[in-house]
């Protein structure tokens, strides 16, 4: 579960007292077939596309005493339109009306959606017990904020000045958190998904991890998946730091990077851990949303037909592009002639839709997308000591 908004939800200060955002579509997955459908989505907006959206009649709670039911606006303006528990709620009883119940719920860490399934069961409206699982993205990604922001780490990285050591520490954030999902993702594979063992073990790779970077594989022949300090070594393939990266071996070093990046937060504690044992995330619900802009563009507010042009937009994710549109012009009794020109068309658009996402998962354009960023980074570092000769050339003068 995940939710998009047409305006973020920080970009208001000094605008409005409300938050920014009028509109909002919650979008419900699921993660059993790889096909990842839509099943559920939630559209509330503040906008009327007759009346007023500032004015709100005391009596009926409505925004204006003339709105009725059919107008665009659902939510009146004071209501935070950033409730994920309400509208979480709304999805699940949807999900209910249709005889599905959710097991696992996969969430943001700071979302509320869990709390409202949880309510919904201890209730007794859904007689299936939620389980809560946390995005794996987003998790990984707080990890990489909280090591790029951490300024004991900025003072240990091997760099001359603040600057390159700003740069250093911004690579290392990724490379760590990469790091660790890498030896989390060959555990479950090598324990083939034996959680209680992955959980014994993984106490172990911490310290792998973190005396790696410190130029020590004394760790890594033991315990590490990926790094053994002779043939593998973990630096030596990674395109974001240098092959001679190495923090200085000190047990205040240690601990600064096992705080900020290896040691509770990364997974490695017992509670996160748990709940993302499973290894899943919301990035198909993050891939619709970007489909959804495509409906539902940022610059232009659709006040009126903002609810079609989301149902339509998860309607072409669903069937994909050329099929949805043969399914719309059949609902509405206008079949595209079979054979015809048009036909050919959308069975070839659609055709094209399904090769590029088969081949996206192959591993030849994962290997393809790996080798573009190293050569990229490596670009990158050779510009920046082009440029870095001319400032000391030109100083001279």
């Amino acid at each position: 579960m995940d939710g998009m908004y047409n305006n973020p939800l920080n970009s208001g200060v000094g605008r409005t007292p409300f938050q920014p955002a009028t509109q909002t579509v919650y979008t419900t997955a699921e993660n059993i077939t790889t096909d990842h459908n839509i099943l559920s989505i939630n559209i509330k907006n503040k906008l009327c596309s007759k009346h007023s959206s500032l004015e709100l009649d005391p009596d009926s709670g409505r925004l204006h005493a003339e709105c009725t039911d059919e107008c665009s606006a659902n939510i009146p303006m004071v209501k935070s339109i950033g409730d994920e528990y309400t509208w979480a709620k709304e999805v699940i009883l949807d999900l209910k009306a249709d005889n599905i119940e959710v097991e696992h719920l996969v969430t943001d860490p700071d979302s509320s959606a869990y709390r409202a399934a949880q309510d919904l069961y201890e209730e007794g409206t859904t007689s299936t017990q939620p389980e809560h699982f946390l995005d794996t993205r987003h998790v990984s990604e707080n990890i990489r904020k909280r090591t790029k922001n951490d300024k004991n780490l900025l003072q240990i990285m091997p760099a001359r000045t603040q600057v390159k050591r700003q740069k250093l520490l911004n690579c290392f954030s990724v490379d760590l958190t990469e790091s660790r999902n890498a030896e989390l993702a060959q555990a479950r594979k090598i324990y083939s998904g034996n959680f209680q063992k992955i959980k014994c073990k993984i106490s172990h790779v911490v310290d792998a991890i973190v005396n790696c970077y410190t130029g020590n594989h004394s760790s890594c022949k033991k315990h590490s998946f990926l790094c053994d300090g002779l043939q593998k070594v973990w630096l030596r393939g990674s395109s974001l730091l240098p092959k001679t990266f190495k923090i200085a071996h000190s047990q205040l070093n240690i601990d600064f990077i096992r705080k900020t990046g290896v040691g509770e937060l990364v997974l490695l504690n017992g509670t996160v851990l748990e709940k993302t044992r499973l290894n899943i995330n919301t990035n198909f619900v993050e891939g619709f949303n970007r489909s959804l802009r495509s409906s539902l563009p940022s610059n232009v507010n659709f006040k009126r037909n903002v609810t079609g042009r989301a149902h339509s937009a998860a309607h072409s994710v669903n069937f994909g592009p050329g099929e949805s549109v043969l399914e719309l012009c059949s609902a509405l009794h206008c079949e595209v002639p079979v054979g015809g020109s048009a036909y050919i068309a959308l069975k070839e658009i659609q055709k094209v839709d399904i090769l590029q996402k088969q081949h996206k998962k192959t591993i030849q354009y994962k290997q393809f997308r790996s080798d573009k960023r190293t050569k990229l980074y490596k670009l990158y570092e050779k510009l920046s000591e082009i440029i870095e000769y001319e400032k000391k050339y030109f100083a001279k003068m």
